[in-house]
């Protein structure tokens, strides 16, 4: 399996295993629609490549590389015919889409769902993608490839019928950690995310990166790892303070802390560091971070509590939720065709 496909996994994983067994009545839930295009590009000294664009108006190039990756971003003009985007001094895209409905490739609504039936366009493009990027980073430069578009609309569906359930005999639980910096224009986070059984760590993922800008051209680097029960521990739930000791295995060097005592703020300190993809030797820790710990025990409280990762001081997109949902040109794809099972 490539690297970049089992982050995503295990992110999905982390998701899958707290869904209880059975549930309680639900009011019927409702799910956006989603515009996702996906162009693949030959691979650049061994970067995979790609375009994707989530909307009509904003376009991204992707980079990735194992766990590695950069992602550019630049205003443009995606349509199921043109794609358009200027880079400003990184690059361009100007493409003509050649593209055919196909009537499979996408999951139908099923019967719990009531919505218009999401569709897929498949087929060519022809044009100029002139990306020569930054140096010692991915370049690219394409005249023509494949390229689809998955397009679901929004849709309303029934919880399904289900028996309650007690106590989790495995004790499986979910930990989210986040911490982030924003000074000079340049936003710096850590994210960590850990499956426990019984409070010990069975498998994590970490996620250290930087956004900032060049030009108009927003620009995402980050590295992941994975992490095991001897490079990541969390405090036993309800004990206080709360308590975490991260020290991932290379390219991660130094290790960090989190804590949390009552009626304090939390602190988030240490050495922990990571090189980026164009970004240098990046510290991840130290006190101009603002940090804090999610530890969901349902579904509905993991939804609640990405987002106090989010929200955190610098208001920057969260990387964790990148690996999930819009790191890379497969993964906001994979999202639509999950979005449309439900």
């Amino acid at each position: 399996m490539k690297a970049k496909r089992l982050l995503p996994l295990l992110c999905a994983t982390v998701v899958l295993l707290a869904l209880p067994a059975g549930a309680n009545a639900e009011p019927n839930k409702v799910y956006p629609g989603r515009y996702l295009l996906e162009i693949d590009l030959p691979d650049s000294n061994g970067w995979e490549m790609s375009i994707a664009a989530r909307d009509h108006e904003r376009v991204y190039l992707v980079a990735q590389r194992g766990f590695a990756s950069v992602t550019y971003s630049a205003p443009g003009r995606v349509s199921s015919e043109r794609v358009e985007a200027d880079f400003g001094s990184l690059g361009r895209i100007d493409l003509q889409l050649d593209l055919e409905a196909r009537g499979t490739g996408v999951p139908r609504l099923h019967g719990r769902c009531s919505g218009r039936s999401p569709f897929e366009l498949v087929g060519r493009f022809h044009g100029t993608v002139d990306f020569p990027g930054e140096p010692n980073v991915a370049r690219a430069s394409v005249q023509r490839g494949h390229a689809t578009i998955t397009r679901t609309f929004q849709h309303v569906c029934r919880p399904a019928k289900s028996a309650a359930r007690g106590k989790d005999p495995l004790g499986l639980g979910i930990s989210v950690l986040g911490a982030r910096s924003h000074e000079n224009g340049r936003t710096t986070s850590f994210e960590a995310a850990g499956i426990s059984i019984e409070d010990a760590l069975l498998l994590g993922v970490v996620v250290g990166g930087v956004r900032e800008r060049i030009g108009e051209v927003n620009v995402a680097r980050s590295r992941s790892e994975l992490v095991f029960e001897d490079e990541m521990h969390f405090s036993r739930r309800g004990a206080q303070p709360e308590r975490v000791q991260v020290k991932p295995p290379k390219p991660f060097l130094g290790s960090a802390s989190y804590l949390k005592a009552a009626g304090e703020p939390p602190r988030w300190a240490g050495d922990l560091r990571v090189r980026v993809p164009g970004g240098g030797l990046v510290a991840l820790a130290g006190p101009n971070f603002d940090g804090t710990l999610c530890r969901p025990r349902l579904p509905q409280e993991l939804a609640q509590c990405l987002p106090r990762v989010r929200e955190l001081r610098g208001a920057a997109p969260s990387a964790l939720l990148d690996l999930y949902g819009s790191g890379s040109h497969s993964q906001p794809l994979a999202l639509a065709r999950l979005s449309s099972l439900r």
